[in-house]
């Protein structure tokens, strides 16, 4: 039974064309686009980018912020979805010419438009894996198994979001540096 402290993953989508990732992110979770109320871009990379060309080219009519990290960026999503500022936030990282998105969901959201969840953000934490395995309660043989660490958040969580998918993995951890966040598979 979903907790007003959830943040559920609805979709997690990967393509080289930016764009292309963020409506085929809206598309898979069953969403309307205008439907989404906020598009956080994080660039891991050199590149730039229109953000506000980048929404309307995917379809999308929601406030667009582009922030220097795609991890920052699930954090923020994260955090106004758990504020109740949000109720579903597109977030987006792109490095090396590769986009990565993920369509974030409040449980109200999931309730009033019958979604689907692929997974859930439980903890994050800015201070390291320690820190975050105790916000979530668990030990750290409970994500042993299932830890990718890069530079590009986004895409680390598409990755991680797909393999928990694909195993019986219930808990992986993503890394950007200190930055930590654990996802549960549902």
């Amino acid at each position: 039974m979903p907790s007003p402290s959830d943040v559920f993953v609805l979709s997690a989508i990967r393509a080289t064309d930016p764009a292309e990732a963020l409506r085929l992110a809206v598309q898979e979770s069953g969403v309307k686009p205008a439907k989404v109320q906020d598009l956080l871009f994080g660039w891991d990379g050199p590149e730039t980018v229109d953000i506000q060309k980048l929404a309307r080219q995917a379809g999308l009519k929601c406030p667009a912020l582009t922030l220097p990290s795609s991890l920052r960026a699930l954090f923020f999503a994260a955090q106004s979805i758990l504020c109740e500022d949000a109720e579903l936030v597109l977030v987006a990282g792109s490095e090396n010419g590769e986009c990565a998105a993920l369509l974030l969901g409040s449980p109200a959201a999931v309730g009033v438009y019958n979604l689907l969840p692929l997974a859930r953000i439980d903890a994050r934490s800015l201070n390291g894996a320690k820190a975050a395995l105790e916000k979530a309660e668990l030990a750290p043989e409970d994500v042993v198994e299932l830890t990718l660490k890069g530079t590009c958040g986004a895409q680390l969580a598409v990755e991680l979001v797909g393999a928990l998918g694909e195993t019986q993995t219930r808990w992986g951890t993503l890394m950007v540096d200190e930055a930590v966040m654990l996802i549960e598979r549902l």
